[in-house]
């Protein structure tokens, strides 16, 4: 789930004391019940792809306080974006404290409670630093679109954007952690592109380096197969998963 947030800092950064929005755009993913990390874009315009600074927040169950802040939200439900709320609000009462030591690439800001205060600590996420990697030749003649072209519309899943360019809607299939899949995934499709039953790949997108960030297919407005089987299934009064009945004959 995400959440679009726009606060102010209580500070002047602009001419004539000014102030300036500043946006947190937070998402939440779990690790097993007991650790989870939320992503947060700071500082970014929400559409345009690699603007602002990257964070992460990282808290655990603490054990040692059962009223800790971090437990409580773990223990909220992931459905209603409170866990979002609760993050984005804690940030944003960190912010003048903790800004100035914000690292370039991804800032870690691990939560703890401490003799039942909530403290931070701030460090590089190095696990988070991906190292995208190059096009490789037997892809050179696939068409690229810059990634800073783009314009996020919404987050159709975790990987998958429905984006703009040149005025025409896109899905942008993002690079997973597994880089190397998604060179195999644009091969795959890029061998298949005369199949009238494969969809098409209409660029490779790539970064201010020339590295591959994802690629772009067209905009299917039904959304995937499995979207669509889901919803089938639901029409005829079926279970969601595979054990259910045809439901076409």
């Amino acid at each position: 789930m995400s959440l679009i947030r726009f606060i102010v800092i209580n500070e002047p950064d602009g001419p004539s004391g000014t102030f300036t929005p500043l946006t947190l755009n937070v998402h939440t993913l779990s690790f097993g019940g007991d650790d989870e990390k939320a992503f947060i874009a700071y500082k970014a315009v929400p559409e345009i792809y690699d603007s602002g600074l990257s964070l992460t927040v990282v808290y655990r169950r603490n054990k040692d306080h059962p009223n800790a802040v971090e437990n409580n939200i773990i223990d909220m439900d992931p459905l209603t974006g409170d866990k979002e709320d609760a993050i984005f609000y804690i940030v944003k009462d960190l912010l003048p404290t903790i800004r100035s030591q914000f690292n370039p690439t991804i800032t870690r800001i691990t939560l703890e409670t401490v003799q039942g205060e909530l403290t931070a600590t701030v460090s590089e996420d190095v696990e988070e630093i991906r190292h995208y990697l190059p096009i490789p030749s037997h892809l050179s003649h696939v068409l690229t679109v810059p990634i800073d072209e783009l314009r996020k519309v919404v987050g159709m899943s975790v990987y998958v954007h429905l984006v703009t360019w040149l005025g025409k809607k896109f899905a942008f299939k993002l690079a997973a952690d597994f880089l190397e899949g998604t060179v195999k995934e644009i091969t795959i499709l890029d061998k298949l592109r005369a199949s009238p039953y494969i969809i098409d790949l209409e660029a490779i997108v790539t970064d201010k380096d020339n590295r591959i960030r994802g690629f772009l297919m067209p905009y299917m407005k039904a959304c995937d197969l499995g979207d669509i089987f889901v919803k089938a299934r639901r029409n005829e009064g079926q279970a969601d998963d595979n054990g259910s009945e045809p439901i076409f004959d």
